[in-house]
């Protein structure tokens, strides 16, 4: 947060010189079509960020949970599967977050064809219950011996001592980050020395590499601690083959990646995904006119078009990280254009971003210190103090709605 209060300040202050926040889904579902011969495995899995739950406090920690069913359908047959997890943590502001999550999975075993799946969810303390969007899945026999990668986590992690991959579980895509991720490529009936990995966007390649096999195994997932996850065993007949650290290299949006052994080869369509990409980068009208705070909307309106790719282009010009996709600048910039519309929007118009709180909270970021007072009229006084930057800024509450105007 410093690091990025003090690019967006050097933004601000260099401005002045020379002129003298796909929608977004609460839950994720994916599902994984395993083949196993005739009959196939089908693993779904979901991933339910905290602040979509309802915690209640019980002792020292705070606990929620979920029940799932999935209504399996194909003509007249209908299976159910089911699935319940409970999570605890100690944190009140963890319950707030979007970015911790309760996960889980569901397995089912099915013959080729077409299916649709109808997930349903009940709340746990509450009386939520409700079903989602049906979804269609065909399984057919794939003589190509390839399955769909799966996209993990970097970090090593172990489970009971064996060392598993944690599975990303954003309905399959890559999360479009600055975080590292990999794709564990499966290969089945076959076990060629090396895979070529080929991604493109557009029909325009993004890069290409070399692989070679890591392990043979089983495709075998599992929650442990909270966390789905691939183990890492010898004991199947399926191959895999990781390809490190590729995700920073994928710009947002579609792109088809292309695997290739021997005389074989398949495409899979993929998606990196922002996956908690600020509601205003959304508005571009919004996006636009918030540059005026940093001294920039008229540079972005003399030089760019106002669409949500010329918006990237004007950010990448102030990207801390240039040899990577993901702008952290322009990821800080917006959060805060959102936190400000939440919280410092008044009774009479939604207008946090614009107000004085919020104009000081997009350039300085969140104070160090924040004091309430009362004056002798019984008007509110908001005193904010960031001491790296040695500034302290006084709003009042000039006319009871929550409209704090600076003062000092």
């Amino acid at each position: 947060m410093k690091k990025f209060s003090f690019l967006l300040l050097m933004l601000f202050c260099t401005t002045i010189f020379s002129q003298d926040v796909k929608h977004r889904l609460p839950f994720y579902f994916n599902y994984i079509v395993v083949p196993q011969g005739n009959v196939n495995e089908c693993i779904i899995v979901y991933k339910i960020p905290y602040n979509r739950l309802v915690f209640v406090k019980d002792k020292n920690a705070y606990t929620t949970g979920v029940s799932l069913s999935f209504e399996i359908k194909k003509d007249s047959v209908i299976e159910r599967v089911f699935d319940e997890r409970i999570v605890s943590t100690k944190s009140y502001n963890n319950t707030l977050s979007s970015k911790l999550f309760l996960e889980g999975i569901a397995k089912v075993r099915l013959k080729e064809g077409t299916y649709k799946i109808l997930p349903s969810i009940e709340l746990h303390n509450t009386n939520i219950s409700a079903p989602f969007r049906e979804v269609d899945i065909k399984i057919e026999r794939d003589e190509n011996n390839f399955v769909k990668p799966f996209v993990v986590s970097s970090e090593k992690y172990f489970c009971d001592n064996q060392e598993v991959y944690i599975l990303q579980n954003f309905r399959g895509n890559i999360s479009f980050s600055n975080n590292s991720q990999k794709l564990l490529l499966p290969v089945q009936n076959i076990s060629p020395e090396e895979l070529k990995v080929t991604i493109s966007r557009d029909k325009k390649e993004i890069f290409t590499s070399k692989i070679k096999k890591s392990y043979k195994g089983r495709v075998d997932l599992s929650v442990c601690d909270n966390k789905v996850v691939i183990s890492k065993d010898t004991l199947g007949t399926t191959t895999f083959y990781e390809l490190p650290d590729f995700s920073k290299k994928i710009p947002e949006g579609l792109f088809e990646i292309k695997i290739e052994a021997d005389t074989i080869s398949k495409t899979f369509k993929m998606e990196s995904e922002w996956i908690d990409k600020p509601r205003s980068v959304r508005n571009m009208t919004l996006a636009v006119k918030v540059l005026e705070i940093i001294g920039e909307e008229d540079n972005f309106d003399d030089n760019y078009d106002d669409n949500y790719n010329d918006l990237v282009k004007f950010w990448k010009k102030y990207d801390p990280t240039p040899d990577t996709e993901f702008n952290e600048l322009m990821d800080e910039f917006y959060t805060r254009v959102d936190y400000c519309v939440k919280k410092f929007s008044t009774l009479k118009a939604f207008n946090g971003a614009f107000t004085d709180r919020g104009e000081m909270y997009i350039k300085y970021g969140e104070p160090d210190i924040v004091d309430r007072n009362y004056n002798k009229r019984n008007e509110i006084i908001e005193t904010w103090t960031y001491k790296e930057q040695n500034q302290i800024f006084m709003f009042k509450d000039v006319s009871g709605t929550g409209d704090f105007k600076l003062i000092k």
